[in-house]
């Protein structure tokens, strides 16, 4: 009975020093946050979020974009739209494309550096471009007034942003599209 008892302790022992070991390693990581935004009845404030962009209200009125959201709340004093967020993107006839300029914003509100992947699905034919300055369009090149030319930006890849920083997003649509469906989702490391 003693011997079974040992062998028990031994092996707890054994666990004991493993795990205390092992636990400052992990305290010592760094901090990862993946964080779907959720808007409850506690209005959760997350660092980094999706909101309405300064000309979502015209697209919106036009019937171009959508947005589809469970709720919106207003954090920071924008108007924040939530994860999983269902877009819907509608052209006008006859066109050969329609550009939505500066409908989103990418909000951080942290001070600190972050990096950013916006994820989620854009319909055939829709690009999303991405600037730290606001989108201008002039003839055929879209441009942001500090960063020269904007390029597309691909859903996934990584975006750095400064702290209590905000980028905006415009929507290329080549050709038309009725009533296409897309989703975009936040997530974000800050270091």
């Amino acid at each position: 009975m003693f011997a079974k008892k040992n062998s028990k302790m031994k092996r707890l022992m054994t666990l004991a020093t493993l795990l205390a070991l092992i636990v400052p390693a992990l305290v010592t990581a760094s901090v990862v946050v993946d964080y779907q935004i959720n808007y409850s009845a506690n209005n959760v404030n997350p660092n980094v979020f999706l909101a309405e962009g300064p000309n979502y209200a015209a697209a919106n009125g036009q019937s171009l974009i959508y947005v589809k959201s469970a709720s919106i709340a207003t954090i920071s004093g924008y108007s924040a739209i939530e994860n999983n967020a269902q877009l819907l993107f509608n052209s006008t006839d006859y066109t050969s494309y329609t550009i939505l300029l500066n409908v989103l914003e990418l909000v951080s509100t942290t001070s600190s550096p972050t990096n950013v992947w916006i994820n989620g699905t854009l319909p055939s034919g829709i690009s999303l471009y991405i600037s730290t300055t606001q989108e201008t369009y002039s003839g055929s090149t879209l441009s942001a007034t500090s960063t020269g030319t904007s390029s597309a930006y691909t859903l996934g890849n990584p975006i750095s942003l400064s702290g209590n920083s905000v980028d905006y997003i415009t929507f290329y649509i080549t050709g038309q599209v009725t009533a296409a469906t897309g989703t975009l989702t936040v997530q974000y490391l800050v270091q």
